[in-house]
């Protein structure tokens, strides 16, 4: 089965040897470029289609560094980080021909800006998909048993409800990453449930987390678990970090397109991703990031976009001017909502509460006022306040 592929590297001269017998590629006066050859026109295949390179399985420490769950029993991080950095500092003491003690001066190469200079697509690629691996690693695409335990307490039916939304987003899924376009010739179906297994892994982690930290704040979900534009958000807003982790050629708004989701309300559960996860790796935040700076700039005022219902809703008292709804003067001014979410400052108001995110457009003086309010150190971010708070205020 594999004499055909052979054939055709022969007749694009990617292989050197005897062309009729297909033999000889392993001389040793071809082998160094055979190799070359095939290792270019493989990396080149890998980022035209956006997929992940295999090749990374085939490194010394993949056991360490990427192996499997079961490989990995018995290891700690930290175990395991000193014996990838005593293995590097080995190799660092013979690969220069001399018995050279490692000094600072000499170990210059593991410098931060120096890593950053050789920095490939497909380096980024298999980083963002470690990362990735690190967080859904032995957990199954389904509710534990903590988050079934969880939900059941609050409905009889939510949890049904939940898994047979994820189970129907899924076919969406995979149907939309499978068919060919105009810009891409369609994945295999292997690929697509790969990714699809990897978002709802993602989701039910994020959506346990969420409900346990409200929980043992005392705050009440249960309005939330009823929210099914708010499960459908989060679920595309994992299966975006998939696609971006990735290096899919399918660019945002793609996942958007595919489940028919309003930017704006994709835009409400952004925050509420990257605050529960604490996993997600640096150039993953900073692509939500963007994305949310493209819904703010443009797509949140699409005509199709709910914002103008809401807008509507405000009646004679309008929408909040920019004073009554300006962070102070001492609150890091023109930063992204998402700038301050890593950096350990607080604020003395706290961003929007995703309990009101999805509530009806009713707006009071008091909710205009309100918008930022100010909340004791460690508040819900999904605390609920009086039924009357907008999500135009709240969302925007």
């Amino acid at each position: 089965w594999w004499k055909p592929d052979i054939k055709k590297c022969f007749e694009s001269k990617l292989l050197r040897g005897e062309e009729q017998t297909m033999m000889g590629v392993l001389d040793c006066n071809v082998f160094e470029t055979n190799s070359k050859n095939i290792r270019r026109d493989y990396e080149t295949y890998v980022l035209s289609i956006g997929e992940y390179d295999e090749r990374v399985f085939l490194g010394e420490e993949a056991n360490e560094e990427i192996g499997t769950p079961t490989k990995m029993i018995g290891h700690t991080d930290m175990e395991l980080g000193q014996q990838i950095v005593g293995r590097r500092n080995l190799q660092t003491q013979f690969s220069s021909g001399s018995l050279i003690p490692c000094t600072p001066l000499s170990g210059r190469h593991y410098l931060r800006a120096r890593e950053q200079a050789m920095v490939t697509p497909v380096s980024t690629a298999t980083y963002l998909v470690s990362r990735l691996n690190k967080m859904v690693a032995g957990r199954r695409p389904e509710p534990s048993q903590n988050l079934t335990n969880l939900v059941n307490t609050l409905s009889s039916t939510a949890l049904a409800d939940i898994t047979s939304r994820v189970e129907t987003l899924g076919q969406v899924f995979t149907e939309r990453y499978t068919a060919p376009t105009d810009t891409h010739p369609g994945s295999h179906s292997s690929f697509a449930n790969m990714r699809l297994r990897m978002g709802s892994v993602l989701y039910f982690r994020v959506l346990e987390k969420i409900l346990v930290g409200e929980q043992r704040m005392g705050k009440s979900i249960a309005g939330l678990l009823e929210q099914a534009v708010f499960h459908q958000a989060l679920f595309t807003a994992c299966l975006e970090v998939v696609i971006f982790s990735y290096n899919s050629l399918r660019t945002f708004p793609w996942s958007l397109e595919t489940f028919q989701l309003e930017p704006l309300h994709f835009y409400k559960v952004i925050e509420v991703l990257i605050r529960a996860e604490d996993g997600l790796a640096r150039d993953v935040v900073k692509h939500l990031q963007r994305i949310e700076e493209q819904i703010l700039e443009s797509k949140a005022w699409a005509r199709s976009s709910p914002i103008w219902d809401a807008i509507a809703a405000c009646g004679d008292q309008g929408v909040p001017s920019c004073e009554e709804v300006s962070l102070p003067a001492g609150d890091l001014p023109m930063q992204s909502p998402l700038s301050h979410l890593r950096t350990g400052v607080t604020s003395s108001r706290q961003s929007p509460i995703v309990g009101d995110r999805f509530k009806s457009p009713i707006v009071t003086a008091v909710a205009r006022r309100q918008l930022f309010s100010g909340g004791q150190p460690g508040q819900s971010i999904l605390a609920t306040t009086s039924p009357q708070h907008s999500p135009m205020k709240s969302g925007l």
